[in-house]
């Protein structure tokens, strides 16, 4: 054998090898595979706004604010404004499609009269760029704002996951929780497994866990809430079961390349709790967000159960066109808030009688009216789907007894 074909089969052998650990590699890898191209927002205004390229089916998302407005633009009478942009990519063959679309929304202000019903989408240009590549999407103009631009580049390195330094903490601030078990969750490193004890003879409906750093409350909260009476959110002595997010690892780009940030200590506190009765513990302002939100969602529940009572029975043929309707009339359900609300819970929490917090309960409603809303659109969804998977499900008529059931429990709990 010569040395030219000892070394020939050494290399072959070697890439032969090296194509199985990368096949390998990409066989026992968790999700998929990394991207090596982003969209990025050429602006000086919006700091690090790129997102990563992804392959079918979903694509890579983000949701940005628009443009600097255009000067001396007037807003046309009852049209709502341009409040974000949507932006999708997607890899179409060794180029990036990439959509835009309009959301406008007619939720704010709060307290301008309605009729209001949130968001709504609309596709304005579709583009196919390559690497280095860059778009203009002029059509915002006709809204009122700048042109943006858009270019594909190679996607920023991200911060790898880094173990703690420091370990949090959970402590609970009331007399009626408390902290039964802690610990890490051993499928993520940035998640804990948190257990809360309800020590009253009560049922808790809502909570909410905040978070805080270097003894200062941070802007991250979780709330827990649940409106039907037979499953409340912790039992009477019960003990719930959750988890919380220490979130992922932050940092600065500098010339030198992507810097992690200096880890703090953290600390979940159990600040407010929302009893069955109508009564709470912990911090009012809270207590009376959750309770705005609550009294939100049951309305809109109460006005879905109205249109499953006019539902007239139907050959089990016409149930999709039935659906069909009644979905139609849950999306244009209305999410403005009627002033004598907001007075009934200022009633019940007069210290909260200012305008800011009167607007802040306001937009609470106005959410509770959105999430109720959504919820059945979601249901909807979830049974056209069952039906078009399996026929031995259960059939339309069962489906919405079924569900006009569990919504009149929803709207008449507290």
């Amino acid at each position: 054998m010569t040395r030219r074909w000892i070394t020939a089969f050494v290399v072959m052998t070697t890439a032969m090898l090296l194509a199985a650990v990368l096949v390998d590699a990409q066989q026992s890898s968790p999700g998929p595979p990394r991207s090596i191209l982003a969209v990025e927002i050429v602006d000086d205004d919006k700091h690090e706004s790129q997102f990563p390229v992804l392959g079918p089916p979903e694509g890579g998302f983000m949701e940005t604010g628009p443009s600097r407005q255009l000067p001396d633009w007037k807003q046309p009478a009852g049209v709502p404004p341009l409040a974000r942009l949507r932006i999708r990519s997607l890899m179409e063959g060794d180029a990036v499609r990439i959509r835009v679309s309009a959301v406008f929304d007619d939720s704010y202000p709060v307290d301008s009269p309605g009729p209001k019903y949130g968001a709504r989408e609309e596709p304005v240009a579709s583009y196919l760029a390559k690497e280095g590549e860059s778009i203009t999407v002029r059509e915002l103009e006709r809204f009122g704002f700048e042109p943006l631009l858009l270019k594909v580049v190679k996607a920023k390195p991200r911060l790898e996951e880094q173990a703690l330094a420091f370990q949090p903490e959970v402590v609970s601030k009331l007399k009626s929780v408390e902290v039964f078990a802690f610990g890490i969750d051993p499928s993520s490193p940035t998640w804990f497994s948190l257990s809360l004890r309800n020590l009253t003879s009560k049922n808790i409906t809502a909570l909410e866990i905040y978070e805080t750093e270097q003894g200062r409350r941070g802007g991250g909260s979780q709330m827990s809430m649940q409106s039907a009476p037979d499953r409340p959110v912790i039992a009477a002595g019960a003990v719930y079961e959750t988890q919380v997010s220490v979130g992922g690892s932050r940092g600065r780009m500098t010339p030198q390349g992507l810097v992690p940030e200096p880890q703090q200590q953290l600390t979940f506190v159990v600040g407010t709790v929302v009893f069955d009765d109508g009564t709470y513990e912990g911090e009012a302002e809270v207590a009376a967000r959750i309770e705005a939100r609550q009294v939100g969602r049951r309305l809109q529940l109460a006005r879905v159960v109205s249109l499953l009572k006019d539902i007239p029975d139907a050959p089990e043929q016409g149930a999709m066109a039935t659906l069909e309707k009644l979905k139609s009339q849950v999306s244009s359900l209305r999410i403005d808030v009627d002033a004598s609300i907001i007075s009934e819970l200022l009633a019940r929490y007069p210290s909260l009688a200012d305008e800011h917090r009167r607007e802040r309960l306001m937009a609470e409603v106005m959410d509770g009216l959105r999430s109720g809303r959504e919820e059945v659109l979601h249901q909807i969804k979830e049974f056209e789907q069952s039906s078009e998977r399996a026929s031995g499900g259960i059939d339309f008529r069962t489906w919405l007894s079924r569900t006009k059931e569990r919504y009149e429990a929803m709207s008449s709990s507290f």
